[in-house]
C-alpha cells in the first residue's frame, strides 16, 4: 500500500494477535510497518528476528501481530456465508487464476473428512447392533 495516501484507521487500537493462521498474500518483515487497520506503527526489528507477518485485510495492510484478530472476527462471525460463496464461485468457473492451488485443498480436506466420517460411523454401527440386540433381548 502507498505511505503516500494515509488511512483512517478502522479501530482506535490494536484488536491482539490472530490464533488462527492466515494466508492471505502474507509477507514477513523486518522494516517497519504500519498496521492500516488500527493505526500502530511497529518499529524496524533486527534482521535477525522473525519479523512482523503483513497480510491485506479489505484493501487494507494489517500486521498480524497487531490486528490479526480481526479476521479471526471475521471468520468466527461470517467464515460460513464466506465459504459458501467462495465454494459457489469456484463451481461457477473453476478454471479462474484465483483458484488455483484451492481444488486440491478442497481434494485434501474431502479426503480427511471421509476418513472421519468413516471413523465416526464404525462406533455408531457397533453401537446400534449393541442396541439391536438389546431390543431383540427385551422383546422376547
Amino acid at each position: 500500500m502507498s505511505k503516500e495516501k494515509k488511512l483512517i484507521p478502522l479501530v482506535k487500537k490494536p484488536l491482539g494477535e490472530n490464533k488462527i493462521y492466515w494466508c492471505n498474500r502474507h509477507m514477513s518483515t523486518t522494516l517497519g510497518a504500519t498496521c492500516e487497520i488500527c493505526g500502530t506503527e511497529h518499529p524496524e526489528l533486527d534482521p535477525n528476528d522473525d519479523g512482523y507477518t503483513i497480510s491485506t485485510f479489505l484493501g487494507r495492510q494489517v500486521v498480524e501481530e497487531c490486528c490479526g484478530r480481526i479476521i479471526d472476527i471475521i471468520s468466527a462471525e461470517s467464515g460460513e456465508e464466506i465459504a459458501e460463496a467462495y465454494l459457489k464461485e469456484f463451481a461457477e468457473n473453476q478454471t479462474n487464476s484465483k483458484f488455483s492451488g484451492f481444488g486440491e485443498i478442497l481434494i485434501e480436506t474431502l479426503k480427511g473428512a471421509k476418513e472421519n466420517i468413516r471413523k465416526t460411523c464404525k462406533p455408531l454401527k457397533e453401537a446400534q447392533t449393541h442396541l439391536d440386540d438389546i431390543v431383540k433381548e427385551l422383546e422376547k
